[in-house]
């Protein structure tokens, strides 16, 4: 299927614009360069609405322009008339045959009322002009469209280019299933599935009403494939959660490769820190209380002899005292508290005088021997420090070479995670993602385990289907009134089981063509040729492409999320091109902005690719002025059968084709 040319009339800013699409010896490719807001993507939306009356992204916004050109709806105004048409005519070449399709819609002035928009198509058919137009004839006209070119594939006829290399980023797969399935008609199976189920329903029916334990055996039958299905959309979930957990888990695998202990260096890290800040915290003290003990020490030291030679003294006078060991003070806090100072036992009356009898003898010293004796604790306790000062300078030492080594150790063991953790540049980005592994992990294991114990129950209930259909058949055969039904059950559960069995096989051939063409199709557009291995499809369409070098297992290493945008880009294409070859729809390629997100090393690769793709099949590409740079110039130029500028004009109301 190719175009030929599209008309549009006060269609948005295209007041009256034709481009046609004529190929040359070179292919069929055409180039339309255009600012950003000059109507590229309307052409693209022209097509869409002419065949399916609706823009590209399907959304019918608000807050948008009308569709008719403001310019022209003004000069209608202008001119006194009452309306303006929009209308876009396409004319389009498919199976050897030509049509006209032609979508209108009449605008009301100056109310801008849109009425419902007309469709005509006219084509020849055994040498005679067909014309389809009008309401009675609206069915048969969307008909011949879909025929064309189905809605359910246009999505593969026009794309842009962040849409190419998003392609497998979105979550898609279901949509591209959904699709390939109405292409491959499979949907006509599944009525026909769905027919046979209602008939056989009914002969059950009638069945039961001609044996009591028919019914009985049919509820119990509908009950445990009820829940069978549920059984199987239950798992389906399971492993579509699966798949994504290990695909984002080898993803993640990549990302994280080397650097799966990153966490535990940077806890380490964290508890050094803290254990260092603890430790330093504690010698400080230590060093305060060290320095206070040196200064204190100086001090007794320099008066080690005066103090010793005082103590001496005093204790030589002390031995003609009342008491020894008994200051005056003392004997008077006895008396005062009632209580002996050494034992604290009560003071008996004989004890009390005992010791103001000898307090009268302190009164008779001489008042110097007891001035010494008030200030002989304390010397006593400067002396015993004295004598104690090389054993606690050395406790001090050892402790304060001890607190070295641990602070040196370390800052040590602190600078080497340090540099281990230097050599990452995102340690969060990594921790995240081992987090998120961890996730996947735990995802992976517990819903494999789900699916262990529904797999398990499903075989189980498949048993008790059997029994039930045993049971229900033997229910049928008991009576002879039910021979003709029983039969034509047989036949029809058969039937029913034959149909399943060609849907799964019409399926999974699809799938497989699709894999084949896709790697058939990526070999071919693909600049590297010693890089790529296989390329596979699973049942949700999940696409997996692997390097042709395996692993030290022999393991094939995936590698999606390893290409490049254009690498990306071009197994989007690949894909695309194999849908449309086995759906049997093999249309024409409209793609805006196609290397827009492609870096420079990889766009004239890119660009050649498309050039082969044009030789094949007609290509409508759109870019910006920007990206059209002189190296896709290069590619484009010496090939295009078309190459013409969209222009805005100086008032910005309309947009005009330039060469």
């Amino acid at each position: 299927m190719r175009i030929n040319y599209l008309q549009l009339k006060n269609f948005r800013q295209y007041k009256d614009m034709k481009i046609e699409f004529k190929k040359n010896d070179k292919g069929d490719l055409h180039i339309f360069i255009a600012n950003n807001g000059s109507g590229k993507t309307n052409i693209m939306n022209a097509i869409s609405w002419c065949l399916y009356q609706r823009d590209l992204d399907g959304y019918q916004r608000k807050d948008k322009l009308p569709d008719f050109n403001l310019r022209a709806a003004k000069e209608a105004e202008e001119a006194g008339e009452d309306h303006i048409d929009i209308s876009v005519e396409l004319q389009i070449e498919s199976c050897g045959e030509v049509y006209t399709i032609t979508r209108m819609q009449h605008v009301v002035l100056p109310s801008e009322f849109a009425q419902k928009p007309s469709l005509k198509i006219i084509y020849q058919k055994k040498g005679e002009t067909k014309i389809i137009e009008g309401d009675n004839q609206q069915k048969e006209a969307d008909e011949i469209i879909q025929d064309i070119l189905p809605q359910a594939i246009s999505q593969y006829s026009f794309f842009d280019g962040e849409t190419l290399q998003n392609y497998f980023n979105d979550n898609k797969n279901s949509s591209v299933k959904d699709a390939i399935n109405k292409m491959a008609q499979i949907n006509v199976v599944r009525d026909a599935e769905n027919h046979l189920d209602t008939l056989i329903k009914e002969k059950e029916s009638v069945a039961s009403k001609l044996d009591p334990n028919i019914d009985t055996y049919k509820k119990k039958l509908d009950e445990d494939i009820e829940l069978r299905n549920k059984y199987d959309i239950t798992i389906s979930e399971i492993v579509k959660n699966i798949t994504f957990a290990e695909k984002r888990k080898r993803e993640l695998d990549q990302s994280i490769a080397g650097n799966e202990h990153i966490s535990d260096i940077d806890a380490e890290k964290k508890r050094t820190e803290n254990l260092l800040e603890e430790i330093k915290s504690d010698a400080q003290k230590f060093n305060d209380e060290m320095n206070a003990f040196f200064r204190k020490s100086y001090v007794e030291l320099a008066l080690k002899d005066t103090l010793q030679e005082v103590n001496r003294y005093i204790n030589e006078k002390s031995e003609y005292l009342p008491v020894k060991g008994f200051s005056q003070e003392m004997l008077e806090r006895c008396l005062d508290d009632d209580e002996c100072q050494l034992c604290h036992s009560h003071l008996t009356e004989q004890a009390q005088n005992i010791i103001q009898q000898l307090l009268r003898r302190y009164e008779l010293a001489p008042v110097g021997t007891q001035t010494l004796l008030k200030i002989q604790p304390q010397i006593e306790s400067m002396c015993h420090d004295i004598n104690l000062y090389s054993e606690k300078e050395k406790e001090f030492n050892q402790k304060d070479i001890d607190y070295d080594k641990k602070i040196n150790s370390l800052e040590d063991q602190k600078a080497e995670l340090e540099s281990r953790l230097n050599q990452v540049s995102n340690v969060e980005d990594i921790e995240a993602w081992i987090k998120e592994r961890r996730s996947h992990e735990d995802s992976i294991k517990h819903d494999s385990e789900k699916k262990g114990e529904y797999v398990a129950q499903l075989n189980e209930l498949r048993k008790c289907i059997e029994k039930d259909q045993k049971d229900l058949e033997t229910a049928e055969k008991a009576s002879i009134q039910q021979n003709t039904l029983y039969s034509e059950l047989n036949f029809m559960r058969r039937a029913r089981n034959v149909l399943g069995d060609v849907e799964r096989e019409i399926v999974g051939e699809i799938r497989d063509k699709t894999t084949a063409e896709t790697k058939k199709y990526f070999d071919e557009l693909a600049y590297k040729t010693q890089t790529f291995g296989n390329i596979s499809i699973d049942e949700n369409y999940q696409l997996t492409v692997y390097h042709k070098q395996t692993d030290s297992n022999g393991k094939m290493r995936s590698m999606l999320g390893s290409l490049s945008a254009a690498e990306k880009e071009l197994l989007a294409l690949a894909f695309t091109l194999a849908i449309l070859k086995v759906s049997g729809y093999d249309s024409m390629l409209v793609i805006d902005t196609p290397v827009g997100r492609v870096d420079d090393n990889n766009r004239r690769n890119f660009a050649h690719c498309l050039v082969e793709v044009s030789k094949k099949k007609q290509l409508i590409l759109f870019f910006t002025k920007t990206e059209y740079d002189s190296e896709i110039a290069q590619e484009f130029d010496p090939v295009a059968a078309t190459n013409k500028r969209i222009q805005m004009s100086s008032n910005e109301e309309e947009s005009l084709l330039e060469d």
